[in-house]
């Protein structure tokens, strides 16, 4: 990616926007076809362009590049064309000035719309083939969509065997026994040296690393070392199974051994953990943040995995809806804020799966580090029509972190909300300052969007009118 300074940023902006425009002009579906009523081609636009803005051209249809974009809308929502990847693959058909940045741009993202073995075995046949690509791939969705289909035999022929037959001494079993379908994920990840961002969806309960050689692996550093984000697993109904069978074992003979090589890992989301075999040869010193969904630790390895991440800034979880008897019993809320406690010099955000209405969260206050934290209000089961707790006016005084900047508070069930709300107005208009650089709570967020509209439209009117004073310096949110 090309460096620019501020003071370049708005002028590149503009000419790449300017630019953009032509692709108008363009048709995805054939990059060839031009429409004569525009003044010139966008070929000779391109063409007096220098790198610099082509390659920032190519990076606003990137999904690596721009990625918080499409949590709320793809780029090409802005630029009105169909679709970010088949743009950028237009834009690497147009002429040589730009095609050669856009083949690069192109590979910096795989996944979502493209996650079936058919695409997945051409980027994999690309990435053998060309190592310059390869080393070009940042972000990776290596998820299966399409688990009946097999690959077609004019895709894989001829250089998946030389492919397999060279790194067969890191696959599991040489690659002997396992189909060609689903050595491919794992070929891509011994492949994609620069890849920083990893999504495996362990369909059929097994994953990429499930088909590496454990011990080779490790022994030679055969993963990305650059990679930072990496997300294990998917929800799965666990009370249809043992619970064993579908977790991901985070022991070291498991897929710890394997995360333990990422030195430069900063947010791991692993779904259905089991921690039973997590060991002092597994440190996650460089682990940032971690989210755990389908939560179902017993609190011994709850407590002896946060142990082993001495720099943790976020932690959410949320937990298995589902039981059966082959699982464990997870940590009360209490056990867990008390086990988070420990980690105060360095936590700063929570998302916990916990009601504050039917729950203790009075530890929440020993958190005296923590700026963000989202959790839940009323009984969160949808069968659960219980009270809770009584709110007195003081009860969000009470608990609530000393240092929150932002509150975020998913709304379960209407009448504990409307019992809470007198409570919810006076805590957050206890925090208000006259200067906006001495108020702590900056932000927060009521989701109610799960609830009747004019019901939610009464509630916001009451809690804006409540908060008139604290929103001078700060801001309320309602929605998703």
């Amino acid at each position: 990616m090309f460096l620019w300074n501020a003071s370049t940023q708005t002028s590149l902006d503009t000419a790449a926007t300017v630019s953009v425009s032509s692709l108008a002009h363009i048709s995805p579906r054939n990059p060839y076809y031009y429409n004569t009523d525009a003044p010139r081609s966008p070929t000779w636009v391109f063409n007096r362009l220098p790198p610099e803005i082509l390659f920032h051209i190519c990076e606003l249809f990137c999904d690596h590049c721009h990625g918080s974009w499409y949590e709320n809308g793809p780029p090409s929502e802005l630029f009105h064309l169909e679709d970010p990847y088949t743009s950028l693959r237009a834009l690497s058909l147009v002429c040589k000035s730009i095609g050669y940045i856009a083949q690069r741009v192109l590979h910096h993202h795989f996944g979502y719309t493209r996650a079936s073995k058919e695409p997945m075995a051409k980027l994999c046949r690309t990435i053998s083939s060309n190592p310059e690509l390869a080393r070009e791939l940042r972000w990776a969705d290596l998820t299966w969509w399409c688990t009946g289909s097999t690959v077609p035999k004019d895709i894989v022929g001829g250089w998946l065997p030389e492919t397999i037959n060279k790194l067969s001494p890191y696959l599991l079993n040489g690659g002997e026994g396992i189909s060609d379908d689903d050595l491919l994920t794992a070929i891509i990840l011994l492949q994609a040296p620069n890849l920083e961002r990893l999504e495996d969806n362990r369909e059929r309960l097994v994953s990429a690393f499930d088909r590496l050689n454990h011990d080779a692996v490790i022994r030679d550093h055969a993963l990305p070392p650059n990679l930072k984000q990496l997300s294990l697993g998917r929800f799965v109904n666990a009370a249809y199974y043992r619970f064993e069978s579908v977790a991901v074992d985070l022991s070291w003979e498991g897929l710890g051994g394997f995360i333990n090589t990422f030195k430069k890992l900063e947010s791991l989301i692993i779904h259905c953990p089991l921690a039973s075999g997590v060991d002092e040869r597994l440190s996650f010193q460089s682990l940032r943040a971690l989210r755990l969904h389908g939560f179902k630790l017993p609190l011994k390895d709850f407590e002896n995995l946060i142990s082993r991440i001495p720099n943790l800034e976020t932690f959410g979880f949320t937990r298995q809806s589902f039981s059966n008897v082959y699982m464990p019993e997870h940590p009360t809320g209490p056990e867990i804020l008390g086990v988070l406690a420990k980690r105060n010099d360095t936590l700063r955000r929570l998302e916990l799966h916990i009601s504050c209405t039917h729950e203790d969260v009075t530890a929440l206050k020993e958190l005296t580090n923590l700026e963000e934290l989202k959790m839940g209000l009323g009984a969160s089961h949808r069968n659960d029509h219980s009270r809770g707790m009584p709110i007195g006016k003081q009860y969000f005084k009470s608990i609530m972190p000393p240092s929150l900047r932002k509150l975020h508070l998913l709304v379960y069930k209407t009448v504990t909300f409307e019992e809470a709300s007198d409570a919810l107005i006076t805590y957050i208009s206890s925090t208000y300052r006259q200067s906006p650089n001495d108020q702590r709570l900056q932000k927060v967020h009521i989701n109610l969007s799960w609830h009747r509209r004019d019901w939610a439209a009464w509630q916001e009117d009451t809690l804006q009118r409540g908060c008139q004073l604290w929103a001078k310096n700060g801001t309320l949110v309602f929605g998703k």
